[in-house]
């Protein structure tokens, strides 16, 4: 297995917000709970599809805004229904876990020099999913970790402002990097292999409402959509020391949606 994620991407960048919170005082952070819907489905080579993974998981986000830069972490984890079929074709259906770690640093750029409130923008993210499909009628569970990286570049413009709220709506075109799953075959002794995964493109959208509530808080909800793709990996030959088998995984389309509900504090 590899190292706790949580101290892998959420310790460094709880430094950093903090760090950065000292070198300004005109900054934000904010807290918010949030409700995914997952929605995750596998297709073979022929566009049949193998597995589908939908369900609610609820999470926590935190953001640091720091005049143009953003610097965000999302922890998401629950159970979601698995809708499948065996090897041999047969229906399976049991639950997944699915746990969710996602850092990314958003840059803006705005359109005219600071005279307007629209910007352009670009953001580096990184995923670390934690996939664990669970054991049902006979047939066993299956492990995997996922990781990669994302680059998006997309518009940020304002749909309305005044003194204490504003609505804004972002669009943007990501590529993921990078993309890699490890699958757990211990059990099989078959160890941990490594696969790359097929790099493709996706879209993110969000539209936020703001609602100032005091000097120090404000109140915001956020709904927000996003979809990638994942092409089939390569293969690998396994051997245990009495049977071989050859495994690959195979592509994938990932349709997100999630809304969520927080405070901003100002200081």
């Amino acid at each position: 297995m590899h190292n706790n994620p949580m101290v892998q991407y959420f310790i460094p960048a709880l430094f950093i917000l903090l760090y950065s919170s000292l070198l300004s005082a005109n900054n934000n952070f904010s807290i918010s709970g949030q409700l995914l819907y997952f929605n995750y489905e596998e297709f073979s080579d022929t566009g049949a599809s193998l597995n589908h993974e939908t369900g609610f998981i609820p999470g926590i986000n935190l953001t640091y805004n720091r005049g143009d830069n953003h610097l965000d972490f999302t922890f998401s984890h629950g159970v979601v229904d698995y809708d499948g079929h065996t090897q041999a074709g047969a229906p399976h259906a049991t639950e997944t876990y699915e746990t969710l770690y996602i850092t990314s640093y958003q840059r803006l750029f705005p359109f005219n020099d600071g005279l307007d409130k629209n910007n352009y923008y670009t953001k580096i993210a990184h995923t670390f999913w934690q996939r664990d499909i669970q054991a049902n009628n006979g047939i066993n569970g299956l492990y995997e970790e996922y990781s990669w990286w994302s680059f998006e570049a997309g518009i940020q413009t304002m749909i309305f402002q005044n003194d204490n709220q504003n609505m804004s709506f972002e669009i943007g075109i990501l590529h993921t990097l990078n993309g890699r799953i490890f699958i757990d075959l211990r059990n099989q002794g078959y160890g941990y292999p490594e696969l790359s995964l097929g790099n493709r493109a996706g879209i993110n959208m969000s539209l936020s409402f703001t609602s100032r509530t005091s000097d120090q808080q404000s109140i915001y909800f956020n709904i927000g959509y996003q979809h990638w793709k994942f092409g089939k990996s390569n293969s690998r030959t396994l051997f245990n020391g009495s049977s071989s088998i050859t495994i690959f995984e195979p592509r994938s389309h990932s349709y997100h949606s999630n809304i969520s509900v927080g405070l901003i504090n100002y200081f």
